[in-house]
């Protein structure tokens, strides 16, 4: 189902005059009947991403950062220092994120 979403998006996206993740998704889930409340945050999600794709190619690959949930990280594990921007991972292998 998630690739199909991702199609849509995809198709969506370059033929149809759609400003915002929510539209966009909101489409798709239309279109595919969506209701499952998980689905629904990936088609958002990705709706968002598709609509960034062309930006985020633009930034050099050194220059670009990855913001993801803090609670993927193993807490009793998790060796990262923690600052103002957030966790610094030390890619220990401790977590899924590394």
């Amino acid at each position: 189902m998630q690739v199909k979403i991702r199609q849509l998006l995809e198709s969506f996206e370059t033929t149809e005059t759609i400003h915002t993740p929510e539209e966009l998704a909101d489409r798709v889930k239309s279109e595919l009947e969506i209701e499952d409340e998980d689905l629904s945050n990936f088609t958002f999600i990705e709706a968002g991403n598709v609509l960034n794709q062309t930006a985020y190619e633009y930034v050099k690959k050194e220059d670009r950062i990855v913001l993801i949930p803090h609670c993927l990280r193993d807490a009793e594990k998790c060796i990262a220092p923690i600052d103002d921007e957030g966790y610094h991972c030390k890619k220990c292998g401790a977590c899924i994120i590394a």
